[in-house]
């Protein structure tokens, strides 16, 4: 399978920390965000990981070769002057993804801390059992229509009916996570030529408008809104003190905090950026630090 991580944004809601880094880059509790989607490959077979980028481009070729990467070879799409959006990002790395069969899409910038091991692997095995043209890993979110957008079904069903930021009458709504399996059909719905679109709103809308069967798969995991500097200090903060507090207090760990302390361990490096600016949190990231050491002993 082969694997594309959508790394072009801007990330102007992190400013000023992302004019000097790209947002996959900035460590959050110590290891780059884009370490977490990468984390949760742990034993799926990636042959060919492919990343889009757009801003500050050197910096994220640099940040991926870098890494540890579960892929056997490792490809960048660069977008050009105008930044092509999620839809257009994967259409315009078609050469590399397509005529190879189904493939996996996540953001480079999300911290998804999942329940159980099995996880991605049972996603991506629903979506060849349900014949998808796309699936869509998702969660349920009391904001769901509120402060985000949603992807939105009929109750106790799977397949979308549409994507929405409001409620729509009659459907549930879910949270989409970044996290999407494709099959190589879905190029036919993409914007010709080539040009700024959106995934959701754009291709599998229009794939969804000719009887493509778009699914949704629900999991149980810890995710937060990271858009924000006021939404990263307080995420990084609450999640800092929980994995500190069992590790201090030797309790163990559900799976969430052990895939965390895992995925800190395999790929952090301690680094700071936007903590530099919050002492407090400052703080609290070295402590854990100290309890990740004294633990792994």
């Amino acid at each position: 399978m082969n694997l594309m991580i959508l790394a072009a944004g801007l990330g102007t809601r992190l400013r000023p920390y992302t004019l000097e880094l790209p947002k996959p880059a900035i460590p959050f509790l110590g290891a780059p965000l884009a370490s977490y989607s990468l984390s949760l490959l742990d034993g799926i077979k990636i042959n060919r990981l492919v990343v889009n980028s757009h801003h500050l481009p050197d910096k994220i070729e640099a940040l991926f070769r870098e890494l540890k990467l579960p892929a056997k070879s490792l490809h960048f799409s660069l977008e050009g002057n105008q930044i092509l959006g999620s839809g257009g990002g994967i259409n315009n790395a078609r050469s590399l993804l397509a005529d190879q069969g189904d493939f996996l899409v996540m953001n480079g910038d999300e911290v998804i801390l999942p329940h159980d091991p099995w996880m991605l692997k049972e996603f991506l095995a629903y979506h060849k059992w349900s014949k998808s043209i796309a699936t869509l890993l998702v969660m349920k979110h009391p904001e769901v229509g509120k402060k985000f957008g949603g992807v939105w079904v009929e109750e106790g069903k799977d397949q979308v009916k549409c994507f929405a930021k409001t409620p729509i009458a009659g459907l549930c709504g879910y949270h989409y996570l970044g996290v999407l399996a494709f099959q190589d059909k879905i190029f036919r719905y993409f914007k010709n030529p080539l040009q700024s679109e959106n995934i959701l709103y754009d291709t599998l809308t229009m794939a969804i408008s000719q009887h493509e069967q778009v699914s949704i798969y629900c999991c149980e995991t810890e995710w937060f809104e990271n858009g924000t500097v006021e939404d990263f200090v307080s995420s990084a903060s609450y999640y800092c003190d929980q994995l500190t507090s069992d590790l201090e207090n030797k309790t163990n760990l559900n799976y969430w905090k052990t895939y965390l302390a895992g995925t800190l361990r395999y790929y952090g490096t301690e680094k700071k950026v936007v903590e530099n600016n919050f002492p407090e949190l400052s703080q609290k990231l070295d402590r854990l630090w100290q309890a990740l050491k004294i633990n792994s002993r």
